[in-house]
């Protein structure tokens, strides 16, 4: 699962207001993002849920593994 699809995947479920997509500007691969995620993935910066790799970099469609996920939801729930 790509970081993309996670952050997607996590946006459905939580049923989501959609967010503004400029975040994706301040990062170099931020147009890397595919069109049906860049919602979920903007949501889930703006949100405080979810960073870059670094600070210029989003990496979107990187894989994610499951140490990864589990912050992920754990930010969430918390």
């Amino acid at each position: 699962v790509t970081r993309q699809d996670a952050a997607t995947m996590l946006y459905r479920a939580l049923n989501a207001e959609s967010s503004d997509d400029s975040v994706l500007d301040s990062y170099q691969d931020g147009s890397k993002t595919a069109d049906y995620a860049r919602e979920a993935i903007s949501y889930m910066i703006n949100s405080g849920y979810m960073n870059g790799v670094n600070e210029t970099t989003l990496a979107p469609t990187d894989i994610t593994n499951r140490a990864q996920i589990a912050v992920l939801v754990y930010r969430i729930i918390k």
